[in-house]
């Protein structure tokens, strides 16, 4: 046997190898089809019994979509309720904040007047030591 002889007798036993492999594959696969077929024959179920399943689900699926779209209203609700409350709370700090300033600038034009009044009377102290 030459040496290309001996390559492809490595092949085709290769080749043999692979065919045995997908057999194996398609016999498993078969089976696993078998087995599927046998426990939906054990588990089929009237179609009356499906009807009946379909219409229960149904309604309880159609009960939750109400129940959420309720929650969304009241979240919705909730939400505006909140943002006015907010704008409220907005206003009230905006509000409070200019009466601070205003005090802030009351109080430093009293503490300018005040210390007027003190540097006078100071001039007014050493005057009378003199």
């Amino acid at each position: 046997i030459t040496k290309s002889g001996l390559e492809k007798e490595a092949e085709c036993e290769a080749l043999k190898a692979k065919v045995r492999q997908v057999e194996l594959s398609y016999r498993a696969q078969i089976d696993e089809v078998v087995l599927q077929f046998e426990t939906y024959k054990r588990t089929a179920v009237d179609p009356a019994e499906w009807h009946i399943k379909f219409e229960a689900e149904r309604t309880s699926y159609e009960t939750q979509i109400m129940q959420l779209r309720q929650k969304i209203t009241d979240l919705e609700n909730k939400i505006v309720m909140l943002v006015s409350e907010n704008e409220r709370l907005s206003q009230v700090a905006d509000d409070r904040l200019r009466e601070l300033e205003s005090t802030k600038a009351r109080s430093s034009s009293i503490d300018a007047g005040r210390l007027r009044e003190l540097e006078d009377m100071r001039a007014q102290y050493e005057h009378c030591l003199l």
